[in-house]
């Protein structure tokens, strides 16, 4: 009753999405371009107030009266252009070959003010006189911006309509890197033999579609913060002398690297009897190079407890079958039977000197020590 009639919790967000799209027919059905332009704009305001009546705690502890008021923006623009061409080569090829140019713009920004210790229930606004040194408690502000963009290119050729190739590059851009390793180029390529349009398989009637296929490529995974690559620095919660600290809060990463994930698949699918039997196979196996982990625990000496880094190569390998039937299918009942069987390992190929293999053991409740092997799954 306490927290209705005297606290509240009020989050207040406003977002627009507009989204502007054009199509313009080059050579009609030849040469077509495609650009499309988005926005993502969003507002917040987190207004709080826990009063002490609600929390029946003593008046000197941070959590009476306490104030919160958090003011948020966030910008973000989307571009994307593609150019497709698709000749026409008669009717036993077909050619597609597409060129892409997409970019990602992120801005954001935050204000807040966090108090406590007010002289009562009714003054519920951080900015009136009350206390702002403690945990959790204070005034701050922060802002941030994210780029990143990608070129691609992609050209698709099908001989027949059985013989597939497909081969893709595309180079990624990301603000997250040092310009020395901000870009990074991942190729794939893949073939597909379509065996049901075979002369031989013309009086196989219960088989719709079968084919082979396999591919390989190299993508990249970015990290998911800013400003790795810099030395930041912050300041301490208290003053000495009227004076207040600043210290380094994150050592500047300026070799950490994209992380690289080569992939090879063989696959095969097969669907019968007018689409009731649909069955799909895939083997694959990936090598992940430049592995990335975060909050790697550091000698302390180094003046940091952990930090974020690039730590080694993992392999990972496995195979999927997935079946799907549709036994029965009627106006008034249908019985369908689905199954999927997999496997996965993975094994962990080198480590960087860095990473602790074995953690501290700890008394601490539902935590257990830990032993990291080269050779052995992760």
């Amino acid at each position: 009753v306490a927290m209705a009639n005297s606290g509240y919790w009020k989050i207040k967000n406003e977002r627009i999405l507009p989204k502007f799209n054009i199509q313009y027919q080059i050579i009609p059905e030849v040469l077509r371009y495609q650009a499309d332009l988005a926005f993502d704009i969003n507002t917040a305001k987190d207004s709080r107030f826990l009063p002490q009546s609600a929390t029946g705690r003593i008046w000197p502890e941070l959590n009476v009266n306490r104030s919160t008021d958090i003011t948020s923006d966030a910008f973000t623009v989307l571009t994307f252009n593609k150019l497709s061409f698709t000749p026409r080569l008669g009717k036993n090829h077909s050619l597609m070959a597409l060129a892409q140019f997409s970019t990602y713009d992120s801005r954001s920004s935050s204000q807040a003010g966090i108090s406590a210790l007010s002289a009562s229930t009714n003054l519920q606004d951080p900015s009136i006189p009350s206390n702002i040194i403690g945990s959790g408690l204070g005034l701050s502000s922060g802002s941030s911006q994210s780029r990143s963009m990608s070129i691609l290119g992609m050209v698709n050729y099908s001989l027949l309509d059985r013989y597939i190739i497909t081969g893709t590059v595309r180079r990624d851009g990301d603000s997250k890197y040092s310009e020395k390793n901000r870009y990074g180029i991942f190729p794939s390529a893949s073939v597909r033999w379509r065996v049901s349009g075979e002369p031989f398989m013309k009086n196989v009637k219960q088989i719709n579609e079968f084919s082979l296929r396999a591919s390989t490529g190299k993508s990249g995974n970015p990290v998911r913060y800013n400003y790795l690559y810099f030395n930041r620095y912050g300041t301490y919660g208290f003053n000495y002398l009227d004076e207040q600290g600043v210290y380094s809060t994150g050592l500047q990463l300026s070799n950490l690297r994209w992380e690289k994930v080569t992939d090879i698949n063989l696959g095969a699918n097969l669907i019968m009897f007018d689409s009731r039997i649909n069955a799909d196979f895939n083997w694959y196996k990936k090598r992940t190079n430049d592995l990335f982990f975060e909050n790697v625990n550091i000698a302390s000496t180094s003046g940091y407890s952990n930090l974020d880094m690039n730590v080694g190569t993992m392999d990972n390998r496995g195979w999927e079958l997935s079946i799907n039937t549709q036994l029965i299918k009627s106006k008034t009942l249908s019985l369908d039977f689905n199954f999927t069987f997999a496997t996965s390992q993975n094994e962990i190929i080198s480590l960087s000197d860095n990473i602790a293999l074995k953690s501290t053991v700890t008394g601490k409740n539902g935590a257990f020590p830990t032993n990291i092997e080269i050779g052995n799954p992760l």
